[in-house]
């Protein structure tokens, strides 16, 4: 793999939006070259302040804010703060990235075939959560996510399948049998982590009715703005719809949840 490869793949992750226009060639500066050259697009730049300048920078439908120094060898990915601790990263985002309308790419998700997991009381907060039945954060995340499916949590899984050859056999194996929701659960309990595994036996082949529903899946989390499994997808305190590509950390799982598990702080 090339160390342009290896770039590109290490700042991957990145929030969805629209293209802005391309930067001309001659202002991108050489921190930036090894992007632009595995096919990331370089879009508007501006004055962070701090002597950095901001770059819109878009690959594969998602978008965010990276920073060059002012001698344009240096090149940051992450959250920049003030002295005061405020967040300018998310300022910039705001002004600089138009956002995707969610609305129908959630309308699609609560069409869609998914495997609905929850408690007997009743259901305060629903979340979608897209994942490869290889996928071991998403196996991560299906642990995590125990002590609130009792506590009122509804979780929709959408299966995609692209990290192994045998990941479509394996969700096909999930949402053909008699119970998926058991299915589900067989494949995380006796997931390999070493191996990235589901634990679940692949299906024999893969129905077209099946093979339809993971690319319309994998439609929905480009749709998104993802192009990392787990992606969770729920709507906030604020009533819009929210999104993280990922595992998210244990504070934002919270925050994801909206929920208080009478399981937290307990000893397993």
């Amino acid at each position: 793999m090339t160390s342009s490869a290896r770039l590109a793949i290490a700042l991957g992750v990145m929030w969805g939006a629209m293209l802005v226009s391309p930067a001309r060639a001659d202002t991108i500066p050489k921190s930036l070259e090894p992007l632009r050259s595995a096919g990331y697009q370089i879009g508007k730049h501006f004055d962070a302040g701090h002597g950095l300048t901001g770059w819109v920078v878009t690959y594969s439908g998602q978008t965010k804010i990276l920073f060059t120094t002012a001698d344009g060898e240096g090149l940051i990915s992450g959250s920049l703060f003030d002295a005061e601790g405020h967040n300018l990263s998310a300022g910039f985002g705001s002004q600089y990235i138009v956002k995707t309308d969610l609305k129908p790419v959630y309308a699609d998700l609560a069409k869609s075939s998914f495997v609905a997991e929850h408690g007997t009381g009743a259901v305060q907060r629903i979340i979608y959560v897209l994942f490869d039945p290889n996928c071991p954060y998403c196996s991560v995340a299906w642990k995590a996510l125990r002590p609130y499916i009792g506590a009122g949590l509804e979780v929709r899984w959408v299966p995609v399948a692209y990290l192994q050859s045998d990941s479509a056999p394996k969700a096909a194996a999930i949402l053909g049998a008699k119970d998926p929701l058991a299915a589900l659960k067989s494949n995380e309990e006796s997931f390999d982590a070493k191996a990235h595994e589901g634990g679940i036996p692949a299906a024999a082949s893969v129905p077209d009715a099946v093979a339809g529903v993971l690319k319309h899946n994998e439609e929905l989390m480009g749709r998104l703005g993802s192009s990392a499994t787990p992606t969770f997808v729920w709507i906030g305190a604020d009533k819009e719809i929210q999104t993280q590509a990922g595992l998210p950390p244990p504070l934002k799982m919270l925050e994801i949840v909206g929920l208080a598990s009478p399981d937290v702080g307990k000893n397993p």
